[in-house]
C-alpha cells in the first residue's frame, strides 16, 4: 500500500474532525463549569444569609420566650419567698407582744405631789 495524497488528505480530515470535536467539547465543559461555580457561590451566599437569618432568629426567641422548665423554676422561687414572707409576718404580731410587755410600765402615784 502506497500513501497516497488522498489517504493523507483522509487522516488529516479525521484529525481535524476529531481535533474540532475535541475543543467544542472542552468548551461546553468549561462554561458548564464556570455556571456550576457561580450557581455554588449564589448557592454559599443564600445558605449564609439563612443561616446568620436562624441564628438572629434564635438569639430573639431566647431573649424574649421563657421555656416551661424556666418558668416552673421561676414560680417555684417566687413561690417559696411568698411562704417566707407569710411566716415572717405571721411572727410579727409575737415580736410586737414581746416588745409591748418587756416595757417597763409606767409607775402610778397614788400621792399627789405636795406643793
Amino acid at each position: 500500500m502506497t500513501i497516497t495524497s488522498e489517504i493523507v488528505s483522509f487522516v488529516i480530515g479525521i484529525v481535524a474532525f476529531v481535533t474540532g470535536a475535541w475543543v467544542r467539547v472542552e468548551t461546553i465543559v468549561n462554561r458548564v463549569r464556570t455556571d456550576a461555580m457561580a450557581a455554588a457561590a449564589v448557592a454559599t451566599a443564600k445558605a449564609e444569609a439563612a443561616q446568620a437569618s436562624l441564628a438572629a432568629h434564635q438569639l430573639h426567641v431566647s431573649e424574649t420566650y421563657v421555656s416551661k422548665t424556666g418558668l416552673r423554676e421561676q414560680t417555684d422561687r417566687i413561690m417559696n419567698a411568698i411562704k417566707d414572707v407569710g411566716g415572717q409576718v405571721g411572727h410579727l404580731n409575737e415580736r410586737i407582744d414581746r416588745v409591748i410587755e418587756g416595757q417597763p410600765q409606767p409607775s402610778r402615784r397614788s400621792q399627789k405631789p405636795s406643793a
